[in-house]
């Protein structure tokens, strides 16, 4: 993120709007695109690499990502077994 700032935490750098977003809540996800995904609950910190696909049409994929992800974090799934 070079010049561009993130908008929610006014960091420029990823790791950083991470950091500071963790102090706010209990756990924090950040989509990366094609390289994953990271997320910090307290102290831990995990990254889960993107799965190599073709994509056809975007529409939702934010959406499908974050249900996702909560489904099987509501059901219990630790994050560094996440997907």
């Amino acid at each position: 993120m070079s010049e561009r700032r993130a908008k929610l935490t006014g960091t420029g750098d990823v790791q950083d709007a991470l950091d500071a977003l963790s102090q706010l809540v209990p756990i924090v996800v950040i989509k990366c695109g094609p390289k994953g995904a990271i997320a910090k609950r307290g102290k831990d910190q995990f990254h889960v690499a993107s799965l190599l696909v073709r994509p056809v049409d975007t529409i939702g994929a934010g959406d499908s990502f974050n249900a996702g992800f909560l489904h099987k974090f509501i059901l219990g799934a630790n994050l560094s077994g996440l997907p």
